[in-house]
């Protein structure tokens, strides 16, 4: 299954306007004015906290949701959705997208706050936040739809990878998504990160 005409188009348009010069380096924090911090961070803390790794229980996949693909090969680079979502419909809270071989992935939730200036990404490997890079209208969902940006090599996507779980938490916003291990999910993930970083 792939994931609807317009979760494509919602997360091409925020490829277009996050996409600039790719960072030199797989850690660098990209070109948002925050850095994306370990958690925890210090309340009064300039830097972020050393990494940490937290050990939490994996979630349960959900009947109607599961982690499906589509390539975009009609523009002029070839770019990716992953997408949380229930097969042939909008209902779809979470995706990421990429730019083949780019090194960078977009992560995007629909329906926030717009008050909301961050996104928390959890994994096997830990939990990272990252700022708000882009943030538009959301007609369907209504509030807006958020878009941040992570280094293709992060520890929190290559956990995702290895287990096909992640939590995003997004203002009020909190959704945890777990692959289903008969349905192809699992080699779905893995594609889409080759496909972005290779």
């Amino acid at each position: 299954m792939s994931a609807s005409p317009r979760i494509i188009a919602l997360a091409a348009a925020a490829l277009l306007a996050a996409c600039g010069p790719a960072p030199a380096s797989s850690d660098a924090p990209g070109e948002a004015t925050l850095p994306a911090t370990e958690s925890p961070v210090a309340a009064d803390a300039g830097e972020p906290a050393a990494p940490t790794t937290v050990q939490t229980a994996a979630p349960a996949p959900q009947a109607a949701y599961d982690w499906h693909g589509r390539i975009n090969d009609e523009e002029r680079s070839r770019s990716m959705v992953l997408a949380y979502e229930t097969p042939e419909t909008d209902d779809q809270p979470f995706n990421l997208s990429c730019e083949e071989g780019g090194e960078r992935i977009f992560a995007g939730v629909p329906g926030a706050d717009p008050a909301v200036q961050s996104i928390r990404l959890e994994s096997s490997a830990g939990s990272k936040t990252f700022p708000v890079k882009t943030s538009e209208a959301d007609e369907l969902n209504g509030g807006r739809y958020l878009t941040v940006e992570i280094p293709g090599g992060d520890s929190v996507l290559a956990g995702f990878r290895q287990t096909g779980w992640l939590r995003v938490t997004a203002g009020t916003l909190n959704h945890a998504m777990a692959a289903h291990g008969d349905g192809g999910a699992p080699q779905t993930i893995t594609r889409f990160m080759a496909f972005c970083n290779d």
